[in-house]
């Protein structure tokens, strides 16, 4: 009968004694955000569309802060290779205009944001790209091709 209390109280005993194995705490994903297109292109006053590239660790939202801009998709899943195309309506001012693109991914307070500018010419804008011209104070003519 000793024999039978004594088992129950070092069964009991060894259901109390706290395990010894630390709880390792469990480390919240880090959002991250990549942008792969090398180059934001500037739009012609004409409007037009360009693709924007970029890698997202979590699910991705994009927002802008412009009404003449547009973004498809605006929010997809966690991945390589995500891709967004942006559209500018056509620029009927005589002022260049510029807006921001937002893309964030992550959830509640554990969120990651980039940022880029998007430019559009005013109308009647002269685009030159890849090129830099230089005219000193004497003056000089430049000839331009379409």
């Amino acid at each position: 009968m000793k024999i039978k209390y004594l088992i129950l109280f070092l069964a009991a005993a060894t259901m109390l004694v706290p395990s010894c194995k630390k709880v390792q705490p469990v480390e919240p994903e880090v959002p991250e955000i990549t942008i792969t297109t090398q180059a934001i292109p500037t739009i012609s006053d004409e409007g037009g569309s360009f693709t924007l590239s970029f890698n997202s660790s979590m699910d991705w939202t994009v927002s802008k802060d412009a009404a003449w801009l547009s973004v498809n998709p605006d929010n997809g899943k966690a991945g390589e290779s995500c891709t967004v195309t942006i559209t500018a309506q056509p620029n009927t001012s005589y002022d260049e205009r510029s807006a921001k693109v937002t893309i964030t991914c992550g959830s509640d307070n554990n969120t990651k944001s980039e940022q880029i500018t998007v430019v559009q010419k005013q109308k009647g804008a002269l685009l030159l790209t890849d090129n830099t011209f230089s005219v000193g104070s004497e003056g000089q003519t430049i000839s331009l091709d379409r």
